[in-house]
């Protein structure tokens, strides 16, 4: 008889590649097999700003199932307030094509359109919360474990937390990573 068991795929990482991305394996390194750097800076946003990132192929062939978790650092220690997650999705690959609640699919501060940064994360599909606790140090969630819908998709952050973000990008990231059947 033939076992079905999970693998793990090449990741999606959302970080500061071209910057100062690099985190510290003690604290808030999720890299767990090769990954695809997609540009996302997220030092010194400020609380109910939000932020996105370069839009990322998930494949033609892509794993059925993604786990979605983050790494972020605050400037200072907050508690109990939350920092969301939402992810536009998109049938086509160009950065500004095809995307819902005005998307860039580059890396940009995020307003959602006009008026309201609240219309455009309407379109969006709300992913989940790291909720912080008291500490200052790197913090990581598991957001959501979901199947993708479209091939392409843009991640945006937005910083409900009381406190700006940290000052560089080191820890910080949100990493999509495939999960993929296997059977033996």
């Amino acid at each position: 008889m033939s076992d079905i068991t999970l693998e793990v795929g090449v990741q999606q990482i959302w970080g500061d590649h071209a910057g100062d991305y690099g985190p510290d394996v003690t604290v808030g390194d999720l890299e767990v097999a090769g990954f695809t750097a997609r540009q996302l800076t997220l030092n010194g946003v400020v609380d109910t700003a939000a932020r996105e990132g370069a839009k990322a192929d998930f494949g033609v062939n892509r794993g059925l199932w993604w786990s979605f978790m983050t790494t972020i650092e605050t400037g200072v220690a907050v508690t109990g307030e939350p920092i969301d997650i939402y992810i536009g999705w998109s049938p086509v690959s160009t950065a500004g094509t095809g995307n819902p609640g005005n998307l860039t699919g580059a890396d940009a501060a995020y307003t959602g359109g006009t008026p309201e940064l609240a219309e455009g994360l309407a379109l969006l599909k709300y992913l989940g919360s790291m909720i912080c606790s008291n500490d200052q140090l790197p913090q990581t969630a598991h957001i959501k474990t979901l199947q993708t819908p479209e091939r392409y998709g843009t991640i945006v952050v937005v910083n409900n937390s009381g406190a700006t973000f940290h000052t560089d990008d080191v820890n910080m990231m949100v990493v999509a990573t495939p999960i993929i059947g296997d059977v033996a």
